[in-house]
């Protein structure tokens, strides 16, 4: 009886968060599902771009009043809008995080703007980076290898890579291209970080 009643209370929430929001904007009971499991980034991702600009609407328009504004969309709301106006101003990076190689065909996640500094050994965000930086382009850099939402998220039980184990560990093995036709001439690991304004890693070769 006690699971019955469980699931009957969040059926019964997200019946309530829906019919909130339902006029001037409805979400489905999937999306109202998502905003309360995923962070906001990686919730707003799984919308159309139509409820992504009504969301980012709705929250300029009420957030001034603060007791107006409905939990959901006090979560939602923000990101709706960093996203729309990510797409607006094109402000996306196509750099790799991994290496810093800025010529990706596409950026490596569709909300990717950069990522922030790691604390010595400590990675500042934990992947799988959708959750961050919203839908992975699942393509690999022509420079380290790193595949974007495919080796911090693998499947079939795979080793799930973070930005700085995968960094280390293409150095220790020679930092060789992935796609060696894509490699500029006179290339240099520290020059392609001194551009992108970050200190070269301190890991040595191990063959």
């Amino acid at each position: 009886m006690t699971a019955m009643t469980d699931d009957s209370s969040r059926s019964a929430d997200s019946v309530v968060l829906r019919d909130a929001l339902s006029d001037p904007l409805s979400l489905s009971d999937e999306a109202v599902a998502a905003a309360t499991r995923l962070p906001p980034l990686a919730a707003v991702h799984q919308l159309p771009a139509a409820e992504v600009d009504a969301l980012a609407e709705l929250w300029t328009s009420t957030r001034a009043d603060s007791a107006a504004t409905h939990p959901v969309l006090a979560r939602l709301g923000p990101a709706a809008h960093r996203l729309r106006e990510l797409r607006r101003a094109e402000r996306t990076t196509t750099t790799c995080p991994v290496c810093c190689f800025d010529r990706l065909d596409e950026p490596p996640y569709l909300a990717f703007e950069g990522v922030p500094e790691a604390e010595g050994d400590r990675e500042s965000l934990a992947p799988p980076y959708a959750i961050h930086f919203g839908d992975p382009s699942r393509r690999r850099c022509p420079c380290c290898g790193f595949g974007f939402g495919i080796d911090d998220d693998p499947v079939h039980g795979d080793e799930t890579w973070t930005f700085q184990a995968w960094l280390r560990f293409w150095i220790e093995r020679g930092a060789s291209w992935h796609d060696s036709s894509r490699k500029p001439t006179q290339w240099t690991l520290a020059a392609q970080f001194a551009a992108a304004g970050r200190a070269e890693p301190a890991v040595t070769p191990t063959g």
